[in-house]
Order: C-alpha cells, then structure tokens, then sequence
C-alpha cells in the first residue's frame, strides 16, 4: 500500500520506495534512512501548505548541497 499513489497524483513523477527499517535511524520516534551513492536527493517539491519557517529553513539548505528547488 505505501507504494501504491493515487491516479490523479501521476503528474507529480514521484518515487517511492520500500526499505529495511532495521537500516534506518530512529529520530523523535521518526526513521531516516542514510543517503548513499545509490540513493541521492535530486529534487523538492514543497506542497502549497507547507510552512513558511520550515520553507525558508529547506530553501537555504537546499541551495547549499545544490539541490534542485
């Protein structure tokens, strides 16, 4: 299921992809898994909701590990 996206959300060309969650960090009751040579953020995509703080915060971090925004 988590794999699976709605139809009308096709458009958004978006990647999802399952992991062992033994091979995440667990953060705040969150888990993260590393980025490595086979797994690279290229892209964010923010939603039209999406707090203004937070958005300046990913925008500055964004522009300096040269991701495209």
């Amino acid at each position: 299921l988590a794999a699976i996206k709605y139809i009308n959300w096709q458009y958004e060309t978006e990647w999802r992809i399952l992991v062992d969650i033994r091979k995440c960090v667990m953060k705040n009751g969150e888990f993260f898994l590393k980025f490595q040579d086979d797994l690279k953020l290229k892209r964010i995509r923010l939603g039209c909701g999406f707090n203004n703080k937070d958005k300046q915060y990913i925008t500055e971090l964004a522009k300096r590990k040269k991701i495209i925004f």
